[in-house]
C-alpha cells in the first residue's frame, strides 16, 4: 500500500578502483566495512558499496582485498555533498597481484633491525615517479606503465627504462617513522621484465 512506503536515505556510497587497471573492476572479492560498526553495505550492479541510514558523525571505511594493500579512509556522515555521498578508494596492488606478462616491475622486501617484516614502509623509486608501501609481510611491488618512446632507451639489445633526469640509474628510497631512511641503487630497469631486489632492505632505528 502507498501508505506503507517510506524513503531510505543513502548515507555513503563507496566506489573501489584498481590503480593498475582503472577501467576495470578490482580483482577478487573486495570487503568494504565500517570500523567498529556491524553495518553491511549493499553491492549495486555498478559495483558501488552502499550504506543506508548511517548515524551522523565520524566513521572509518576499511577496504580489503586479496591482491591489494589495505586502505582506510576517515569520513564524516553526512558527507559534504549529501546529495551525492560518494567516496572513491583507489586500491594499490600488492606483490601477489596477477600482473600481465610484459609488465615492468620492481619487487623487494623491507625488514626491521631484528630481521622481521616491516609493514607500512613508504617505498619510492626516484627517477620514475613511482611509489607504494610495504604489505604486512614487508613485501612491495612497483609497476612502471605507460612509457613513451622518450622514456625507453636501447642498450646491448635490451630496452631499458630511462630515468627522468636522464640515464638509466634509479634509487629505491624507503622511509618509515622511527627508522632511518634507507636507499638502494638500481643501475638499470629492463622494460617488460621483473627486477627483484636481491637483498632485503634492512632499516635501522633512529
Amino acid at each position: 500500500m502507498a501508505g506503507d512506503e517510506r524513503s531510505v536515505r543513502v548515507s555513503l556510497a563507496v566506489q573501489v578502483a584498481d590503480d593498475f587497471a582503472p577501467r576495470r573492476r578490482p580483482l577478487g572479492e573486495i570487503a568494504v566495512t565500517l570500523r567498529g560498526q556491524p553495518r553491511v553495505p549493499i553491492l549495486t550492479p555498478g559495483g558501488y558499496r552502499v550504506f543506508l541510514e548511517l548515524p551522523a558523525g565520524a566513521a572509518v571505511v576499511d577496504v580489503r582485498g586479496r591482491f591489494y594493500l589495505e586502505e582506510s579512509r576517515a569520513v564524516t556522515v553526512p558527507l559534504a555533498n549529501a546529495r551525492n555521498p560518494l567516496l572513491t578508494v583507489t586500491l594499490t596492488p600488492r606483490w601477489s597481484y596477477p600482473f600481465p606478462d610484459g609488465t615492468t616491475l620492481v619487487q623487494g622486501r623491507v625488514l626491521d633491525p631484528d630481521g622481521a617484516a616491516l609493514g607500512g614502509a613508504q617505498v619510492e623509486l626516484t627517477g620514475a615517479g613511482r611509489q607504494t608501501r610495504t604489505a604486512e609481510d614487508g613485501r612491495f611491488v612497483l609497476y612502471i606503465t605507460g612509457l613513451s618512446e622518450d622514456e625507453v632507451t636501447t642498450s646491448g639489445g635490451r630496452l631499458l627504462v630511462r630515468a627522468s633526469g636522464g640515464g638509466t640509474a634509479f634509487t629505491l628510497r624507503v622511509r618509515q617513522a622511527g627508522f632511518r631512511e634507507a636507499t638502494v641503487a638500481i643501475p638499470q630497469i629492463e622494460e617488460g621484465r621483473t627486477l627483484r631486489v636481491a637483498e632485503p632492505v634492512a632499516m635501522l632505528r633512529t
